[in-house]
């Protein structure tokens, strides 16, 4: 969705589960380039440039309000919390 069609990202990546390895290697490497939650971005926003995105109705830089409007596509998206019922 991203980079457009399947198959023509970038190869050259190290995977990891830890945003802060992923902050670090991007923030350590010229046109570095990551995938990961909007907090890790603004906690480190002094060494990380976001990416404004096309979803198709023009760009739009990421923030707190486009994802909660939705308009940070498709990257952005709903959070739904399930409670479990007390096993009591």
């Amino acid at each position: 969705m991203i980079n457009g069609e399947e198959g023509k990202s970038r190869t050259d990546y190290q995977p990891t589960e830890d945003d802060n390895v992923t902050v670090q290697g991007v923030s350590g490497s010229a046109g570095g380039l990551g995938y990961f939650g909007f907090s890790y971005f603004e906690a480190n926003k002094d060494k990380l440039k976001a990416v404004q995105i096309d979803g198709g109705d023009g760009c739009v830089a990421p923030s707190v309000q486009a994802a909660q409007e939705g308009t940070y596509k498709p990257l952005a998206r709903p959070l739904f919390i399930y409670p479990g019922c007390c096993p009591w």
